[in-house]
């Protein structure tokens, strides 16, 4: 078995680690979204049950002025959520805005109960994936640390800089509650268009159920792509310490044809760029690369990218 055959058949077995952590992180997403859901569906089914006649509730009825009881209740609510739960610096500042832009009114009243759902299950988005993206980048030096014979120095610093890096101008944080804008907005226009047309609670909840349906979609391709960010930066990093100056990218299996364009390809690793040379190279991707020496008098890097699913272009 020649060098660079060996290497592709020990990340074939890498692979199926990462495949079963990956599956349990999916798993883990769509938990905090479907509670998110259900917390959401309970506001929408109180807030029928409270001011719905027997004909249902009209756009005019939603719009009528709360009771100053309802105002205490809600901010009964925020004050229990800020003082049970340490919040992030960005869920802090979405609990201000909806505090801030709530108007005093049966729907915005209930939109602002729906928001402290939505900024409470975000938060805890942010914080597993913040997790779960240290914990490969630091498996990640641990592993090239065994195959290197060289430890990285500062491996948690180093770490934490790269999972808060921008990426395409965004961090990954800044996406995630880029997503609660969207859904936020979405939901917005749901109640909206559902009161104007009469909908009632169970025709709600099939377009609740769909919508969030796209956004744990879209919290699974943030998590692949960013799993796959971390690990090539860790990766560049150890080649870099470790003295490699060149690498080959090598696809692999079912990858897809922008990803095989680029195979058996040599690059400066200096000149390694995410989605220009190296992985991800589109949402979805899943990079996975390390190191040998094929040659005695040089060292070269050896980039594997074991399988990409075709997306649309973009990253995230």
């Amino acid at each position: 078995m020649d060098s660079i055959e060996y290497w592709r058949k020990r990340e074939e077995e890498q692979l199926k680690h990462y495949i079963t952590d990956e599956a349990e992180y999916k798993k883990q997403i769509e938990k905090i979204y479907d509670y998110m859901m259900d917390q959401i569906q309970k506001e929408i089914n109180g807030f029928y049950a409270k001011y719905a006649k027997k004909e249902g509730i009209t756009l005019a009825e939603a719009k009528k002025r709360v009771s100053k009881l309802d105002i205490e209740a809600y901010e009964r609510k925020a004050d229990k959520y800020v003082k049970d739960k340490t919040f992030t610096e960005e869920a802090n500042e979405e609990m201000r805005l909806y505090n801030a832009t709530m108007k005093i009114n049966r729907l915005e009243l209930l939109k602002a109960n729906i928001g402290l759902e939505l900024v409470d299950g975000f938060d805890e988005l942010q914080k597993y994936y913040d997790q779960i993206l240290t914990e490969r980048t630091l498996e990640e030096f641990e592993r090239q640390a065994g195959i290197l014979g060289k430890t990285v120095q500062n491996n948690a610093q180093a770490a934490h800089a790269i999972v808060n890096a921008s990426f395409a101008n965004a961090t990954f944080s800044d996406r995630i509650w880029m997503y609660q804008d969207m859904l936020k907005a979405d939901l917005s226009k749901l109640l909206r268009e559902g009161l104007i047309q009469g909908r009632n609670p169970r025709q709600l909840a099939i377009h609740l159920t769909k919508r969030f349906g796209v956004a744990k979609y879209d919290a699974e391709r943030l998590m692949r792509t960013e799993l796959a960010r971390v690990q090539v930066e860790a990766q560049k990093q150890s080649f870099e310490r470790n003295g490699y100056e060149e690498y080959e990218f090598v696809a692999l299996g079912s990858a897809c044809g922008i990803c095989k364009e680029l195979d058996g390809k040599h690059f400066k690793v200096k000149d390694m760029e995410t989605a220009v040379n190296a992985p991800p190279m589109h949402p979805f991707a899943g990079a996975r690369f390390l190191l040998t020496k094929i040659a005695k008098t040089m060292k070269r890097g050896l980039i594997i990218l074991v399988k990409a699913e075709p997306q649309k272009s973009g990253i995230n």
